[in-house]
């Protein structure tokens, strides 16, 4: 085990020791259906040991990340941003169509 660190070591760390990566390998495939309930199970319990607290500088910080999380953090962002996207696109549709259909910009939604 000594000579395995000895050897990974420096490709484990960053240029002065300020810095050390972890890896995390999960027993499962990530982009399963247990890869997103892991990637919010690995945050929460980072937020939870006070690891990125703004008013502790004197605490480490720690960046969970790589492919998977990245992917899941997009799918998350998708879910947001989507349905007030959907619904303003619907409501432009159906004002647009029924100003095309009534040729009234006032008469298609008094209406129904």
């Amino acid at each position: 085990v000594d000579r395995l660190y000895r050897m990974r070591f420096h490709t484990m760390t960053g240029w002065n020791n300020t810095r050390a990566l972890f890896r995390i390998r999960a027993p499962f495939h990530p982009y399963n259906r247990n890869g997103h309930p892991f990637t919010n199970s690995i945050r929460s319990r980072l937020v939870d040991a006070g690891y990125n607290n703004p008013e502790d500088s004197s605490h480490f910080r720690a960046y969970f990340g790589g492919a998977v999380v990245m992917l899941f953090d997009q799918v998350d962002q998708v879910y947001v941003d989507t349905p007030p996207i959907m619904l303003t696109a619907v409501v432009l549709t159906v004002l647009g169509m029924s100003v095309i259909v009534f040729q009234s910009l006032l008469l298609g939604p008094r209406l129904p």
